[in-house]
């Protein structure tokens, strides 16, 4: 009969649900290395599932999380930062936020601060209990990447509620701590690489839903036949007989597994645990869910330290043990709250009281874990502090039970229903057994537990269970927690308890007698009259002495001893006879044959009489067992007491020598264990230094990391600050600049760009020869290309339709020394044009020869009056005074020593040495004198420069000679403009 813990209540089956709210929800622990995995999960997610999925992260409580904007880019469905109050809603994720612990009640999302330094923080545990009890068998809880144990609990109760349950496949996972645990809890439907796991749980949720009403329910109702293989197999499987289990909760299992496995047809799920060791211990998992925690129910623990354990300890005689037994401990957490409690009321008393807890379970696996003492964090994390602190030591991954507490509790396998109870209790703790099983086995525990306790002791069942049939025998401490004392009389015979009849179960037929035949019949008379004629006295018994069957006259050596019914046969014979039958089976077990030695049977009038022992042929699946036979010495003499004694000393010293030898040599296997264990100890010792260092260089190695983490994150302000201000300078400035990456596709632009080309945000990422061109001429891939492929910058100046005009510039994008795309750089040059037109226009209008030089001399500027003169004078095409051309080379050609200070004095002007420079000189054309004032003074705007004008004062100097009669004209010509 499985014995685990179960919840206190039932599970929901149809929880209600409102209008829009969502099909199921799930809920997605992740933690370190589970961005990745949930990146990889919404990827593979449909996003009109119907279900709603609350994502819950270990998140730092110092930084902004940016998961909205990290998910968004994985899936179409809305995902939303949870806040406090807000309902779900089908195809929808929520995001814990950052601080916080979330719950769920009433569909609607509860958020409450978490409190700094309080301890383990489990957020994960703490959702999908919540998500259990609000959502029932419509809650799907799933764990992704992620370190520790977070989410273990949590699982068992999604779990127990009836939902269902998926792990990433730990071979895939960054960090397999948290699924490990889940899967560790024996409690999961689903291992998948976390690619595969979306579909499948449509799959499976879809396949549920179908099987409503369950495609097993009618097969486990009628095919009993086919219900009673199951049964046999899970018991020849695990040892334990769940036939009478409650049929509900039966169906409700095997369906679960039935649909994890594809199955339709009952039948065809029991041919598959014929076959699979592994669906056979899925199963038997299933059905012997431990769902257990360190105080589970506080208000239950506050009942029993202010109103039980009190009276526990006053009721217990001096010197004794205080027992108590809890059954069904499961994995030992509740076992070792109750040792706690006891502790420390024994430690505020000051009270030297002898302490034993006797914690029991069929799961062999959880009692050994119990025993051990070792618990993951998730589990140590719901303690107290100040009990966490004084009663628990940390482990590598978890916490183990200090050695005192553990010194107090006994764990040991144990079927509560076949094997005999414990007796003289002062507590029994059975929580949540009796709800799952059937009626007449409800009475039977109940009286087992009931036959435990000593007078005045104390019962404490679940919340949803009560005494029932017995409850008579109790009186009530508190009704809701279901604390009951038992009363001084009506504790019942544990004869008449083994004796309560079997019910039959559900597909199980109901047990009848074998009915013998007529010939059957027959033959135990003959088998009676001959043992009879053979004046012998025969027993049948097991190695421990049990009285299986008898023959002959067995009245004149067999009698009912006083006190406890028993079928020992050692203690239903006289004493020197049994002594006999003793020795006589071990020496017939040791030797494996018949052994013989006379024996005097006592009595009003004694006689000797010859007591053979011979084992009977071994039975598969059987104990071993002995035919013990008494038969008369033949007539012979009755031999003298003291012979027989003698004989009989003979060979109980025999036995003593045997025994010696025996224990020697078990002295000495024990030495040798105990050696090795010693050396096992030793090297244990080491590995934990081993790890102690470990442990600290891992904590060392956890601290740079953390200081690099806070470096990294600084960096990353920094950065961000930055992208700010260069998004603010692109945003202000009136420079059109556009990015392109070395696909040629967009990357950024400034807003001066969109009034240029036809370029809007959506355009970003796409290549650049998808943008229509408004600009005649401007071939903006062609000439980005170009750039890419030689690395030198390129410009072009162009007229856009609506006469602007424009100097576009394009240039390599460089990132570490590497060419990494193009930039493109626009600039709007219209009013410079506009500008330089005016100029242009009032220089034309001037009769003065006019040039403007830039800071090395050369020409930028040229009026029409100049153009004229050049073109008259021997320079055409303008190559040597035009535009573009070097005015120092051109003043300084010759040897005219005008020419030279021309120049001289043009360069002073260009390199500011002289405000302004003043000339007046010949130039004579053939067959035409003529006379030239030259001006130079530097420009009032950057870049430096000079303007050079030549005008002709010919008539002036005219005038001037023919007012000086007489005097003759002098000089070359030489300077200016040729």
């Amino acid at each position: 009969m499985g014995t685990s813990d179960a919840p206190g209540t039932p599970p929901v089956d149809d929880p209600p649900t409102r209008e829009g709210s969502p099909r199921h929800v799930v809920a997605i622990g992740a933690s370190a290395g589970g961005l990745e995995a949930l990146e990889g999960f919404f990827d593979h997610a449909p996003i009109d599932t119907g279900m709603a999925f609350v994502v819950i992260q270990h998140l730092s409580p110092d930084y902004k999380s940016l998961m909205v904007e990290l998910l968004s880019r994985h899936t179409r469905m809305r995902v939303l930062r949870a806040e406090h109050g807000m309902p779900l809603e089908p195809d929808s994720i929520y995001l814990i936020p950052p601080k916080n612990n979330l719950t769920i009640r009433g569909g609607c999302l509860q958020l409450t601060e978490q409190v700094a330094h309080s301890g383990l923080q489990l957020p994960i545990d703490l959702f999908f209990r919540s998500l259990a009890s609000e959502y029932g068998d419509r809650a799907v809880g799933v764990i992704l990447s992620g370190t520790g144990s977070d989410g273990a609990r949590g699982v068992r109760a999604v779990k127990t509620a009836g939902g269902l349950v998926a792990v990433q496949d730990e071979a895939q996972a960054r960090f397999d701590g948290m699924p490990r645990s889940a899967i560790a809890t024996g409690l999961v439907d689903l291992v998948l690489p976390v690619e595969q796991l979306p579909a499948e749980l449509v799959n499976q949720l879809e396949l549920r839903a179908a099987s409503t009403p369950s495609p097993a329910g009618p097969a486990l109702e009628t095919d009993d036949a086919v219900l009673r293989q199951m049964f046999d197999i899970l018991s020849q499987h695990a040892g334990i007989d769940f036939s009478l289990y409650k049929p509900a909760t039966v169906t409700r299992r095997v369906d679960r597994r039935m649909s994890a496995n594809r199955v339709e047809r009952f039948a065809e799920y029991v041919r598959l645990l014929e076959r699979s060791p592994q669906e056979r211990d899925a199963l038997y998992r299933e059905l012997l869910i431990g769902v257990t925690q360190f105080f589970r129910d506080p208000a239950a623990f506050e009942v029993l330290q202010e109103r039980v354990v009190p009276e526990v300890f006053a009721a217990a005689p001096a010197g004794e043990t205080v027992r108590v037994w809890a059954p069904a401990c499961s994995t030992g957490e509740e076992a070792y709250s109750l040792a706690i409690l006891l502790r420390e009321y024994c430690d505020a008393n000051r009270l030297r009281c002898h302490v034993k807890i006797f914690a029991t379970d069929v799961d062999r696996e959880a009692v050994a874990f119990a025993a051990a003492g070792v618990y993951p964090e998730a589990s140590a994390a719901l303690v107290a502090p100040d009990r966490l602190a004084r009663y628990f030591t940390p482990t590598s991954g978890g916490y183990q039970i200090s050695r005192a507490v553990r010194e107090m509790v006994v764990f040991a396998y144990q079927n509560l229903i076949k094997d005999p109870p414990f007796t003289r209790m002062s507590l029994v703790v059975c929580r949540n057994l009796l709800i799952y099983l059937q009626p007449v086995l409800q009475r039977k525990a109940l009286a087992l537990l009931t036959y435990a306790l000593r007078p005045g002791g104390f019962l404490f069942l679940g919340a949803s269970e009560n005494p029932g049939h017995l409850g008579h025998q109790f009186q009530t401490v508190d009704t809701r927690w279901k604390v009951y004392r038992a009363t001084q009389s009506g504790r019942g015979s544990l004869t008449d308890i083994l004796a309560l009849s079997r019910a039959p179960s559900a597909g199980a037929a109901p047990a009848r007698a074998p009915r013998l035949t007529g010939d059957d019949v027959l033959l135990d008379r003959v088998h009676q009259e001959l043992v009879r004629a053979l004046e012998q006295t025969c027993f049948v018994v097991d190695a421990d002495y049990r009285l299986l069957h008898s023959y002959g006259n067995t009245a004149e050596v067999l009698t009912v001893p006083p006190g406890r019914a028993t079928l020992d046969l050692l203690r239903m014979v006289p004493a020197e006879l049994g002594a006999a039958i003793r020795t006589a089976v071990l020496r017939a077990a040791k030797d494996g044959q018949e052994t013989a030695q006379p024996v005097t049977l006592s009595g009003p009038a004694p006689r000797a009489a010859r007591l053979r022992v011979r084992p009977l042929p071994p039975v598969p699946d059987q104990d071993a067992l002995f035919l013990v036979l008494l038969e008369p010495a033949g007539g012979a003499p009755v031999p003298h007491a003291a012979d027989g004694d003698a004989n009989r000393f003979r060979h109980l010293e025999a036995e003593l020598q045997q025994t010696r030898e025996n224990l020697q040599a078990t002295i000495e296997e024990l030495e040798t264990a105990n050696e090795e264990l010693q050396a096992t100890n030793e090297e244990m010792v080491a590995a934990n230094e081993e790890l102690q260092s470990t442990n600290e260089e891992l904590q060392s190695v956890n601290e740079e990391l953390q200081t690099v983490n806070a470096e990294y994150q600084q960096k990353i302000d920094e950065l961000t600050q930055l992208s700010d201000d260069v998004d603010n300078l692109l945003r202000v400035t009136e420079v059109g600049i556009l990015f392109v990456d070395e696909g040629l596709r967009i990357r950024k632009f400034t807003p001066a760009v969109s009034r240029v080309l036809n370029v809007i945000p959506e355009d970003v990422g796409r290549p650049l020869d998808h943008l229509s061109s408004v600009v005649p001429g401007l071939d903006l891939a062609g000439r980005a290309r170009a750039v890419l492929a030689g690395g030198d910058a390129e410009a072009v100046e162009v007229q856009g339709p609506d006469g602007k005009h424009l100097r576009v510039r394009f240039l390599p994008y460089l990132a570490d020394g590497r060419l990494r795309g193009v930039v493109v750089y626009l600039l709007d040059v219209t009013a410079d044009r506009r500008r330089e037109l005016r100029t242009a226009e009032i220089l034309n209008s001037h009769p003065a020869h006019v040039a403007v030089l830039d800071r090395a001399g050369t020409i930028v500027m040229v009026n029409r009056a100049w153009e004229q003169f050049a073109r008259e004078n021997g320079d055409p095409d303008l190559t040597r005074t035009g535009a573009g051309t070097s005015y120092l080379a051109a003043s300084g050609r010759g040897a005219d020593p005008d020419a030279t200070a021309a120049q001289a004095g043009i360069l002073a002007v260009l390199e500011r040495r002289l405000p302004d420079f003043y000339l007046e000189y010949p130039c004579h054309a053939p067959g035409r004198r003529r006379w030239f004032m030259m001006r130079a003074f530097p420009t009032a705007e950057p870049p430096a420069g000079a303007i050079v004008w030549h005008l002709d004062i010919t008539e002036r100097r005219e005038a001037e000679e023919r007012l000086a009669t007489g005097r003759p004209n002098s000089g070359e010509p030489t300077g200016g403009p040729e």
